[in-house]
């Protein structure tokens, strides 16, 4: 609990980041991953209407200049809002944030998964 109090203290925040497909085609998705990590004890934030698609898509299309303008309005977004560490539950959202940002990124069962052990 200290630990949390010192990093909002030191202005960074955990985003739980639902991508696309689960923000727009599957709204109770995304409702039901924010109340698994909310009964696990994950503070997080979300931030609807503030991020954009993470641009995978986008760059595994072809479209390099237009995902890094993706990327950069993004990261612009996680800057305002001190994120210093992004849960998702689509895979794809995941492989972009961690290896194409270069991001502290988490697929959403890496979080969830020491919880169910500890059960």
């Amino acid at each position: 609990m200290l630990r949390r109090w010192l990093e909002k203290l030191a202005g960074s925040n955990t985003l739980y980041y639902p991508g696309c497909v689960t923000r727009y085609a599957l709204p109770e998705i995304q409702q039901r991953y924010e109340t698994l990590l909310r009964r696990a004890d994950v503070d997080f934030i979300v931030l609807p209407g503030e991020t954009l698609c993470c641009g995978s898509p986008v760059k595994r299309a072809g479209y390099a200049a237009d995902f890094e303008e993706l990327k950069a309005k993004n990261l612009a977004v996680f800057a305002r809002f001190s994120v210093r560490k992004v849960i998702t539950n689509c895979p794809g959202c995941y492989h972009t944030l961690k290896h194409d940002y270069g991001l502290e990124a988490y697929h959403v069962a890496q979080i969830l998964q020491p919880q169910q052990a500890a059960s």
